[in-house]
This record gives structure tokens, sequence and C-alpha cells, in this order.
């Protein structure tokens, strides 16, 4: 008998612990392109608010020939949505800034839920931003619009603005984020185990 309630006791522990385990999501958001693109005098992109914290793992330019080979890039984070068009904000932190990138750079950037972030390219080789029309998107499963984000000059630094409704640039992101599955599954299983092992050790001491 003692020996079944250390098995059982066991057997509740492990799928407890089961029930409570945080999983790792890996995903990638990426726009194609779908036609030239925009400006040889500023940058675009996008800006999205986060549905989960998660990890920005790596980023990258997308042409219509694949990868850009010669881009700049620059990410940023807002305390609110970018003002629309034709208002304009400084108010940002550049969480990272690059010139003269090739294909995918890694990056290693955490994000809690709800920051507003926001993503600029410009190809040094095509002297535009490629654009996409694939505004829609999700993340872990929770769906994100991304909302064109634009500059217009090539300043680092310099003002940005968002435009609804309007193409954004072609740039893609790796990223992980943390999930909790949902608990009722798994306590239905103990519930099941649990009755499973009391109606065996009883049937065992008839």
């Amino acid at each position: 008998m003692k020996k079944t309630r250390k098995f059982l006791v066991g057997t509740l522990l492990i799928f407890t612990g089961l029930a409570h385990t945080h999983f790792a999501s890996a995903g990638i958001i990426d726009p194609a392109v779908n036609n030239s693109g925009c400006c040889g005098f500023g940058s675009r992109g996008y800006w999205f608010q986060t549905p989960v914290d998660f990890t920005l793992d790596s980023v990258w330019l997308n042409t219509s020939s694949g990868l850009s080979t010669s881009y700049n890039l620059e990410i940023l984070e807002f305390s609110s949505a970018p003002p629309q068009y034709p208002g304009a904000t400084t108010s940002y932190s550049t969480l990272a800034s690059f010139s003269n990138l090739s294909g995918a750079l890694g990056v290693n950037l955490s994000f809690s839920a709800n920051d507003f972030i926001g993503i600029l390219a410009w190809d040094n080789n095509l002297e535009l931003t490629p654009y996409s029309a694939e505004f829609s998107q999700n993340i872990d499963g929770n769906s994100i619009t991304l909302e064109r984000l634009l500059r217009q000059s090539l300043i680092l630094g310099g003002e940005v603005s968002a435009e609804s409704g309007g193409p954004i640039g072609a740039i893609g992101f790796s990223y992980n984020s943390s999930t909790t599955p949902v608990p009722e599954p798994a306590t239905l299983v103990l519930l099941a185990l649990g009755l499973a092992g009391l109606g065996w050790s009883r049937r065992k001491k008839a």
C-alpha cells in the first residue's frame, strides 16, 4: 500500500510540473515583396504593438531577388503609437542601428507585451525600401497589424510618422516567445490517474 501511495504521489508531482511548464514558441514574420518600393529620399518600414513577451532573434530586408545584400536598418521603441502623417515625432528610443548589412542579422532584443516597436530599412543598391502589402501577421498565434512607418529623410534619428493603409517595408524577422499551456487538460489527466490508482489499490486489498 505504501509503494502504491508513493507511486501515485510521484506521478501527480510530475504531471503537476508539466501543467505549469513554460514552453518556447518560435516563428517568423516575413512580408513578401509585391512592388518596387519607395523612396530615394527616405526610409520605410512598419510599426506594431507586441501581443506577448518575445525576443527578436534576427532581422532582414527582402527584395524581389532575395535577401538584400546591402541595407541600413533601425529598430525603434515608442511609448505610444506614432502619429499619423503629416504628424511626426522624434520621441522614440533607438534600440539598434546598422549600416551596410547583408542577409539576416542576429539581434537578440527582448520585448514585453504591449510594447510599441518600429523597424525601418533602406536598400543601398536599389536606393529605396522594397514594399509589401502583407499587413496581417501573427505572433505566437496572436494577430497583429503591421502599419507603415516612414521617415522622409535618410538621417538617422530623424522624425518618423505612421501611415495607415499604405504599403509597408518588406522587413522580416524571427522571434521566440514564452507560452504557458492551459492547465485544465493536465488537471483532468491527474484526476483520471488518481481514480485509476485508487481503484487498483482497492482491488489489490480485496
